[in-house]
């Protein structure tokens, strides 16, 4: 590959940059292999709510920023930088997901590979939480959403949702669809670029590659008033992601997913806010 062929994106929040999975991690393949960091631009954003230490030794693009805009303007600042410089081809990293060096050799050969392949608009890795895989996944119909079959990898036949962390998305093509959507600042931000980018025919290369991932909207039993908060913007994230970009049927079984979630909910006396809030969100028109 050509030097500077993938700019590289870590969004911080409450987690100082050395103590970040993903820096560390792609921090140290970049020390241990002169060839990955030719080919690697760092941008890092900290949207943490107070000021933290610019990690020792790094000399790239450091912006805080208190205000926490989420991940859409953090995106679309690094779209603007991989477009000033050229860079053909976007790494998008969560701060909790921890690279390998099995994923990085794959990217760079599949980069190379799917060069001139323009219809292929990104890499994704399977990504896994606890030994289940989250990301990719079919879309839900009116049970849970499957992920992808094991050994499943290549250029996908289907449509799939896919979250941000270790995904390599082409420059062109993100810019095509106007860029990462602001209106969906960091909850459904993942499912919205990746649905807007297929509805202009784009198609997803499958990595064989597989990426320990945290998610931070599964965290069951917390009750406190920041969780709580993101659990009503996630419901309110995919109600306006099915309005904009699924189909009455898509709308339908995604009010009949959370009505039966509901039941299940009532039947277990489990947190009753959240049941409810969820009960609301079926409801909405």
């Amino acid at each position: 590959m050509e030097s500077q062929t993938i700019l590289a994106v870590i969004v911080l929040y409450r987690v100082a940059a050395d103590a970040s999975q993903a820096f560390c991690s792609l921090r140290g393949f970049m020390a241990a292999d002169p060839q990955a960091a030719a080919v690697i631009d760092l941008m890092l954003f900290d949207n943490s709510p107070q000021p933290q230490p610019r990690p020792a030794g790094y000399n790239g693009p450091y912006i805080p920023n208190p205000a926490n805009p989420g991940l859409a303007a953090c995106y679309n600042l690094a779209l603007q930088s991989a477009q000033r410089k050229s860079i053909p081809w976007l790494l998008l990293l969560d701060q909790d997901t921890t690279l390998t060096r099995d994923y990085l050799a794959e990217v760079s050969a599949q980069i190379e590979s799917l060069a001139h392949q323009q219809e292929v608009v990104a890499l994704v890795p399977r990504l896994t939480e606890r030994g289940v895989v989250c990301s990719p996944i079919h879309p839900p119909a009116f049970g849970p959403a499957r992920p992808i079959a094991n050994g499943a990898s290549g250029i996908s036949p289907d449509r799939l949702h896919v979250f941000n962390s270790g995904a390599v998305l082409r420059v062109r093509a993100v810019a095509a669809i106007g860029g990462f959507p602001e209106d969906f600042p960091l909850d459904y931000l993942d499912h919205a670029t990746f649905a807007a980018l297929q509805d202009r025919g784009g198609r997803l290369y499958v990595l064989n590659a597989t990426l320990q991932h945290e998610l931070s909207s599964n965290q069951e039993g917390r009750t406190d008033l920041a969780f709580t908060q993101r659990q009503a913007s996630i419901l309110d994230a995919e109600y306006r992601f099915y309005h904009r970009f699924g189909s009455t049927g898509d709308q339908l079984r995604r009010r009949l997913r959370l009505l039966r979630a509901c039941a299940g909910r009532i039947l277990r006396s489990k947190e009753v806010n959240q049941t409810w809030r969820m009960l609301k969100s079926a409801l909405r028109s």
